[in-house]
Protein backbone atom coordinates (compact mmCIF):
# COMPACT_ATOMS: atom_id res chain seq x y z
CA UNK A 1 0.00 0.00 0.00
CA UNK A 2 2.59 2.21 0.89
CA UNK A 3 4.96 1.75 -1.80
CA UNK A 4 2.82 1.95 -4.50
CA UNK A 5 1.53 5.04 -2.88
CA UNK A 6 5.37 6.30 -2.50
CA UNK A 7 6.20 5.33 -6.09
CA UNK A 8 3.71 7.63 -7.40
CA UNK A 9 4.71 10.18 -5.88
CA UNK A 10 8.29 9.44 -6.69
CA UNK A 11 6.87 9.46 -10.01
CA UNK A 12 5.08 12.57 -9.80
CA UNK A 13 8.20 14.68 -8.64
CA UNK A 14 10.47 13.30 -11.03
CA UNK A 15 8.11 14.93 -13.71
CA UNK A 16 7.61 17.92 -11.76
CA UNK A 17 11.13 18.82 -11.78
CA UNK A 18 11.78 18.14 -15.35
CA UNK A 19 8.50 20.32 -15.93
CA UNK A 20 10.23 23.17 -14.02
CA UNK A 21 13.75 22.51 -15.92
CA UNK A 22 11.98 22.68 -19.29
CA UNK A 23 10.24 25.16 -18.60
CA UNK A 24 12.92 27.80 -17.58
CA UNK A 25 14.79 26.60 -20.87
CA UNK A 26 11.50 27.47 -22.60
CA UNK A 27 11.71 30.91 -20.68
CA UNK A 28 14.69 31.91 -21.98
CA UNK A 29 14.52 30.75 -25.39
CA UNK A 30 13.50 34.33 -26.50
CA UNK A 31 16.51 36.34 -25.18
CA UNK A 32 18.85 33.05 -26.78
CA UNK A 33 20.54 32.38 -23.55
CA UNK A 34 18.99 28.68 -22.73
CA UNK A 35 21.74 26.37 -21.25
CA UNK A 36 21.06 23.98 -23.52
CA UNK A 37 20.41 25.12 -26.52
CA UNK A 38 22.67 28.26 -26.06
CA UNK A 39 25.17 26.22 -29.02
CA UNK A 40 22.44 25.85 -31.37
CA UNK A 41 21.41 29.24 -31.13
CA UNK A 42 25.23 30.76 -31.02
CA UNK A 43 24.81 28.84 -34.85
CA UNK A 44 21.21 29.02 -35.63
CA UNK A 45 20.31 32.90 -35.07
CA UNK A 46 17.30 32.81 -37.57
CA UNK A 47 13.83 32.52 -36.87
CA UNK A 48 13.59 29.13 -38.52
CA UNK A 49 16.45 28.16 -35.68
CA UNK A 50 15.04 29.20 -32.70
CA UNK A 51 11.57 27.91 -34.50
CA UNK A 52 13.11 24.12 -34.26
CA UNK A 53 14.05 24.84 -30.41
CA UNK A 54 10.62 25.99 -29.75
CA UNK A 55 8.64 23.22 -31.68
CA UNK A 56 11.37 20.68 -29.55
CA UNK A 57 10.86 22.21 -26.43
CA UNK A 58 7.09 22.28 -26.49
CA UNK A 59 6.47 18.76 -27.77
CA UNK A 60 8.57 17.51 -25.02
CA UNK A 61 7.10 19.66 -22.10
CA UNK A 62 3.29 18.76 -23.41
CA UNK A 63 4.47 15.19 -23.51
CA UNK A 64 5.64 15.12 -19.84
CA UNK A 65 2.68 17.67 -18.41
CA UNK A 66 0.36 14.58 -20.52
CA UNK A 67 2.28 12.08 -17.73
CA UNK A 68 2.05 13.57 -15.23
CA UNK A 69 -1.56 14.74 -15.45
CA UNK A 70 -1.85 10.17 -15.79
CA UNK A 71 0.42 9.91 -12.56
CA UNK A 72 -1.78 12.34 -10.86
CA UNK A 73 -4.94 10.64 -11.55
CA UNK A 74 -3.53 7.51 -10.49
CA UNK A 75 -2.93 8.90 -7.35
CA UNK A 76 -6.59 10.36 -7.00
CA UNK A 77 -7.90 6.61 -7.94
CA UNK A 78 -5.81 5.06 -5.78
CA UNK A 79 -6.87 7.23 -2.94
CA UNK A 80 -10.26 6.69 -3.15
CA UNK A 81 -9.98 2.76 -3.46
CA UNK A 82 -7.77 3.05 0.01
CA UNK A 83 -10.84 5.23 1.30
CA UNK A 84 -13.26 2.79 0.44
CA UNK A 85 -11.25 -0.24 2.03
CA UNK A 86 -11.86 -0.45 6.09
CA UNK A 87 -8.06 -1.20 6.99
CA UNK A 88 -6.30 2.01 4.56
CA UNK A 89 -9.50 4.29 4.69
CA UNK A 90 -8.15 6.01 7.86
CA UNK A 91 -5.09 6.29 6.38
CA UNK A 92 -6.51 7.45 2.94
CA UNK A 93 -8.43 10.03 4.47
CA UNK A 94 -5.46 11.51 6.56
CA UNK A 95 -5.32 15.12 6.26
CA UNK A 96 -1.49 15.01 5.46
CA UNK A 97 -2.62 13.13 2.31
CA UNK A 98 -4.92 14.78 1.22
CA UNK A 99 -2.78 18.17 1.47
CA UNK A 100 -0.16 15.93 -0.46
CA UNK A 101 -2.75 15.23 -2.96
CA UNK A 102 -4.18 18.49 -3.33
CA UNK A 103 -0.69 20.07 -4.04
CA UNK A 104 0.17 17.68 -6.54
CA UNK A 105 -2.60 18.74 -8.59
CA UNK A 106 -1.90 22.64 -7.73
CA UNK A 107 1.50 22.26 -9.06
CA UNK A 108 0.08 20.48 -12.19
CA UNK A 109 -2.42 23.52 -12.56
CA UNK A 110 0.56 25.90 -12.25
CA UNK A 111 2.48 24.39 -14.56
CA UNK A 112 -0.09 23.93 -17.59
CA UNK A 113 -0.53 28.11 -17.17
CA UNK A 114 2.96 29.14 -16.81
CA UNK A 115 3.22 27.00 -20.58
CA UNK A 116 0.39 27.87 -22.09
CA UNK A 117 1.43 31.63 -20.84
CA UNK A 118 4.70 31.36 -22.05
CA UNK A 119 4.26 29.01 -25.60
CA UNK A 120 1.72 31.83 -26.50
CA UNK A 121 4.35 34.61 -25.72
CA UNK A 122 7.37 33.40 -27.42
CA UNK A 123 4.98 32.02 -30.59
CA UNK A 124 4.22 35.54 -31.10
CA UNK A 125 7.62 37.06 -31.15
CA UNK A 126 8.63 34.59 -33.37
CA UNK A 127 6.03 35.61 -35.72
CA UNK A 128 6.55 39.03 -35.00
CA UNK A 129 10.32 38.18 -35.61
CA UNK A 130 9.39 35.85 -38.89
CA UNK A 131 7.51 39.29 -39.97
CA UNK A 132 10.19 41.82 -39.84
CA UNK A 133 13.02 40.11 -40.64
CA UNK A 134 11.26 38.32 -43.80
CA UNK A 135 13.28 34.97 -43.37
CA UNK A 136 11.32 31.84 -44.80
CA UNK A 137 11.58 28.44 -43.91
CA UNK A 138 13.66 27.12 -47.17
CA UNK A 139 16.08 29.81 -46.70
CA UNK A 140 16.95 30.51 -42.70
CA UNK A 141 20.26 32.13 -43.10
CA UNK A 142 19.38 34.77 -45.36
CA UNK A 143 18.79 37.51 -42.87
CA UNK A 144 20.91 37.98 -39.51
CA UNK A 145 20.34 39.71 -36.17
CA UNK A 146 21.91 43.25 -37.79
CA UNK A 147 19.08 43.46 -40.35
CA UNK A 148 16.24 42.06 -38.18
CA UNK A 149 17.50 45.02 -35.79
CA UNK A 150 17.42 47.42 -38.57
CA UNK A 151 14.05 46.30 -39.15
CA UNK A 152 13.07 46.85 -35.68
CA UNK A 153 14.45 50.55 -35.36
CA UNK A 154 12.41 50.83 -38.48
CA UNK A 155 9.36 50.31 -37.58
CA UNK A 156 10.37 51.79 -33.57
CA UNK A 157 10.63 55.12 -35.95
CA UNK A 158 7.65 54.71 -37.92
CA UNK A 159 5.37 54.44 -34.28
CA UNK A 160 7.67 57.78 -33.79
CA UNK A 161 6.23 59.44 -36.55
CA UNK A 162 2.91 58.44 -36.18
CA UNK A 163 2.78 59.35 -32.51
CA UNK A 164 3.69 62.99 -33.87
CA UNK A 165 1.19 62.98 -36.65
CA UNK A 166 -1.35 62.23 -33.36
CA UNK A 167 0.11 64.95 -31.00
CA UNK A 168 -0.63 67.25 -33.86
CA UNK A 169 -4.14 66.21 -35.05
CA UNK A 170 -4.94 66.30 -31.20
CA UNK A 171 -3.67 69.87 -31.13
CA UNK A 172 -5.60 71.03 -34.21
CA UNK A 173 -8.70 69.49 -32.61
CA UNK A 174 -7.71 71.00 -28.76
CA UNK A 175 -7.66 74.75 -31.12
CA UNK A 176 -10.53 74.01 -32.96
CA UNK A 177 -12.72 72.93 -29.84
CA UNK A 178 -11.41 76.11 -28.15
CA UNK A 179 -12.30 78.45 -30.93
CA UNK A 180 -15.99 77.08 -31.36
CA UNK A 181 -16.15 77.80 -27.11
CA UNK A 182 -14.94 81.19 -28.00
CA UNK A 183 -17.78 82.10 -30.77
CA UNK A 184 -20.21 80.04 -28.67
CA UNK A 185 -19.74 82.38 -25.68
CA UNK A 186 -19.51 85.78 -27.96
CA UNK A 187 -23.16 84.71 -29.70
CA UNK A 188 -24.46 83.67 -26.23
CA UNK A 189 -23.41 87.68 -24.90
CA UNK A 190 -25.13 88.78 -28.36
CA UNK A 191 -28.03 87.17 -27.81
CA UNK A 192 -28.50 88.54 -23.81
CA UNK A 193 -28.07 91.79 -24.90
CA UNK A 194 -30.59 91.59 -27.44
CA UNK A 195 -33.05 90.15 -25.27
CA UNK A 196 -32.36 93.41 -23.14
CA UNK A 197 -33.29 95.33 -25.74
CA UNK A 198 -36.76 94.24 -25.87
CA UNK A 199 -37.15 94.23 -22.06
CA UNK A 200 -40.07 96.34 -20.45
CA UNK A 201 -37.05 98.69 -19.41
CA UNK A 202 -35.54 99.43 -22.38
CA UNK A 203 -38.91 99.54 -24.05
CA UNK A 204 -39.60 102.21 -21.82
CA UNK A 205 -36.27 103.80 -22.22
CA UNK A 206 -36.32 103.91 -25.88
CA UNK A 207 -39.72 103.71 -27.26
CA UNK A 208 -38.58 104.48 -30.59
CA UNK A 209 -36.26 101.11 -31.05
CA UNK A 210 -39.53 99.37 -29.13
CA UNK A 211 -42.10 100.77 -32.00
CA UNK A 212 -39.50 99.65 -34.67
CA UNK A 213 -39.01 96.50 -33.22
CA UNK A 214 -43.36 95.78 -33.08
CA UNK A 215 -43.67 96.87 -36.87
CA UNK A 216 -40.97 94.59 -37.62
CA UNK A 217 -42.61 91.45 -35.89
CA UNK A 218 -45.78 92.51 -37.08
CA UNK A 219 -44.30 92.51 -40.54
CA UNK A 220 -42.59 89.39 -40.05
CA UNK A 221 -46.23 87.63 -38.87
CA UNK A 222 -48.14 89.43 -42.21
CA UNK A 223 -45.56 87.97 -44.19
CA UNK A 224 -45.97 84.64 -42.70
CA UNK A 225 -49.77 84.24 -43.24
CA UNK A 226 -49.22 85.87 -46.75
CA UNK A 227 -47.26 83.19 -47.38
CA UNK A 228 -49.40 80.27 -45.72
CA UNK A 229 -52.26 81.56 -47.18
CA UNK A 230 -50.57 81.20 -50.91
CA UNK A 231 -49.21 78.12 -50.35
CA UNK A 232 -52.78 76.77 -49.04
CA UNK A 233 -54.27 78.26 -52.26
CA UNK A 234 -52.01 76.45 -54.19
CA UNK A 235 -52.71 73.16 -52.86
CA UNK A 236 -56.15 73.74 -53.11
CA UNK A 237 -55.93 74.43 -56.89
CA UNK A 238 -53.68 71.18 -57.20
CA UNK A 239 -56.09 69.17 -55.61
CA UNK A 240 -58.87 70.18 -57.58
CA UNK A 241 -57.07 69.56 -61.06
CA UNK A 242 -55.98 66.26 -59.89
CA UNK A 243 -59.63 65.20 -58.53
CA UNK A 244 -60.96 66.58 -62.49
CA UNK A 245 -58.37 64.92 -64.45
Amino acid sequence: MVEIWDDLRRRARTLENHIDAKLVVLNKLASGTSGRCEALLSDKTTVSGKQEIFDSLSAEIESMIAKLTQVDDQMTEYIAKCQENSRTGAWASGPALQHTLRRHREILRDYCTEYNRSHDNIRNQLQRESLLSGVSNDNPYLNNRSKASDMYLKENEHISSCDRLLDEQISIAISAKEHVHNQRVSLRDISKKMNALTTYHVAEKYPLLNSLMQKMQARKRRDSIIMATMISTCLILIYIYVVRM
